[in-house]
């Protein structure tokens, strides 16, 4: 009785965490993915996607996201997470950071967004963390967006190229232990297990030396 009685006891200690952190992750996820958008626009050419991730950073309506051709049309279009539908245009872009800012062309909005400077963070090798984004078109309607979990294998220059170019960008980056940079997922969010924003996920790219693909996000 008493090894049964000290065994439940073990048990009921170990157990209470993995369910309260199971519950946090899973707040985290709902609060971040009401934060993150669906981006529609050019491709279909030379088999381009026509479609992207970007992440809310005013409650009137801006949208960071990736600098793209996805954004090279005047149709272009942005999917909330609640399923609305509405017209967006390229406010500006700094093709160097790989990032432009998008203005959402509707009235009256009061989105949940992110404080770029209350709500960011910096991470270390072995920092869990948590990849969103509208990767490979899974989330077409009022569909949230798609959450993979990874870790941080480094924070270092990313070395990389773009078919036969060198990337546009030039820095560090967070090389992330999971296939965060798949078609699609540029312009997603990187954020540690508690929602803090780490970085912004980049384009597909390949390393520049072992000619294997890069999963990073750009801080």
């Amino acid at each position: 009785r008493v090894i049964t009685v000290a065994l439940i006891a073990l048990l009921t200690c170990v157990s209470r965490p993995s369910v309260a952190v199971g519950q946090s992750v899973h707040s985290t996820i709902e609060r971040v993915q009401k934060r993150i958008v669906k981006v529609f626009g050019a491709g279909g050419i030379r088999r381009l996607h026509s479609y992207s991730t970007g992440f809310v950073v005013s409650p009137a309506g801006h949208v960071a996201t990736i600098w793209s051709h996805v954004l090279d049309t005047d149709e272009l279009t942005v999917v909330l997470a609640d399923g609305r539908k509405v017209r967006a245009k390229v406010m500006g872009a700094e093709p160097q950071l790989d990032l432009a800012v998008l203005e959402l062309q509707m009235e009256d909005l009061e989105l949940p967004a992110w404080d770029l400077e209350a709500d960011s963070s910096d991470a270390g090798p072995g920092t869990r963390v948590l990849g969103f984004s509208n990767m490979f078109r899974v989330a077409t309607g009022d569909e949230l967006v798609s959450v993979l979990h990874g870790v941080v294998a480094a924070k270092a220059p990313l070395a990389t190229r773009r078919g036969a170019f060198e990337s546009s960008y030039e820095g560090t980056a967070f090389i992330v232990d999971a296939v965060t940079n798949n078609p699609g997922a540029g312009g997603g969010v990187l954020t540690t297990r508690g929602g803090r924003l780490l970085g912004m996920i980049g384009k597909e790219l390949r390393n520049a030396e072992s000619n294997t693909w890069v999963n990073y996000a750009v801080p």
